[in-house]
């Protein structure tokens, strides 16, 4: 996220890569770190008979807790809610063409020729959505072999 957008002078970037980074944390699966929550804030409780019983130390409400279901459904719709501004920023910010091609299904090609392409289709919008209606009538020509 930093390669694409500049978070020193772009202060919605900013604000939605540190909110991502936020969810990152606060979601983080343990499970997938060995059962270890990070910075030492794993905490397992020894039941008789059951044996150790992870449980979760947090820092992201008003104080440390205890949690044995971190996720509350309302903090479920706060996700979703932020992705949902991180795609409306991805579309209308400076990735709006990057974006835009890879809604349209069309697959991306890598050579000099197609990149220079791409660049020149980038001075308007009309330029670019010519150019994507262009590729997806050769795809679809292809895929139906309509020569």
């Amino acid at each position: 996220m930093k390669r694409i957008w500049d978070l020193a002078s772009d202060r919605r970037a900013k604000a939605l890569y540190d909110s991502l980074r936020d969810i990152k944390e606060r979601y983080r699966n343990p499970t997938q770190h060995g059962g270890f929550e990070k910075n030492g804030l794993s905490l397992h409780v020894h039941l008789p008979k059951v044996g150790a019983v992870p449980a979760r130390l947090s820092r992201f409400t008003e104080g440390v807790h205890y949690d044995f279901f971190p996720l509350k459904d309302a903090s479920f719709s706060d996700v979703c809610e932020l992705f949902d501004r991180v795609d409306a920023y991805l579309r209308d910010g400076p990735t709006f063409y990057g974006m835009r091609f890879a809604e349209s299904g069309l697959d991306v090609a890598f050579d000099a020729k197609s990149h220079q392409d791409y660049q020149e289709a980038m001075e308007s919008e009309e330029q670019f959505g010519e150019m994507i209606d262009r590729l997806a009538y050769i795809t679809d020509t292809n895929a139906n072999m309509d020569w």
